[in-house]
């Protein structure tokens, strides 16, 4: 009788640490899902949608409320991130250089404006001053030209340093 309560005890502490081995297996998955998830935007319709980026992705991923597949839209370039704006238009900052942000219309059809200030016209003061807000963290790197004058300047001292070497050189020989 004492044989099986212990086979029992041991039976037990098994499947505990199994379920103990599951949990943290599927906690593991679930934050490698997290660590390559990029960007998460819902919108604000009365059937609302979810807008996911994955890192260094194409692709937007749009879901349902109930987490459904819906769609997947292709940008054309990285995605660094994503926001629904009032009108449930989602906006995209891409790393396309020709085109860094890119408009779907609520359908996800693309709106092929570079920057269409006239849908944020469209909107009230309050809610476009709210969307342009929202569009700066959108942009992960501000270009503020610095690395151009820096570069353009180092090229310039260099041809001044080496025009006035000359003349050094030339007072010398006199």
């Amino acid at each position: 009788g004492e044989g099986e309560g212990e086979t029992g005890d041991a039976e037990q502490q098994a499947a505990r640490k199994q379920r103990q081995a599951a949990a943290q297996a599927a906690e593991r998955d679930r934050q490698a899902q997290l660590a390559k998830l990029r960007s998460l935007a819902v919108s604000t319709a009365a059937d609302p949608h979810v807008a996911v980026v994955e890192d260094r992705s194409n692709k937007v991923c749009v879901l349902s409320a109930a987490l459904q597949e819906l769609r997947t839209l292709d940008a054309g370039a990285p995605v660094y991130s994503a926001s629904f704006d009032p009108s449930n238009r989602l906006w995209l900052a891409t790393a396309d250089a020709l085109q860094p942000i890119k408009v779907f219309s609520p359908d996800y059809e693309p709106l092929p404006e570079l920057f269409p200030m006239d849908l944020l016209r469209e909107l009230k003061y309050n809610e476009a001053s709210a969307t342009i807000c929202s569009m700066r963290e959108l942009v992960k790197n501000v270009m503020d030209g610095s690395e151009v004058y820096f570069e353009k300047k180092n090229k310039r001292l260099e041809q001044e340093g080496k025009k006035s070497s000359k003349r050094v050189k030339e007072d010398e020989d006199d």
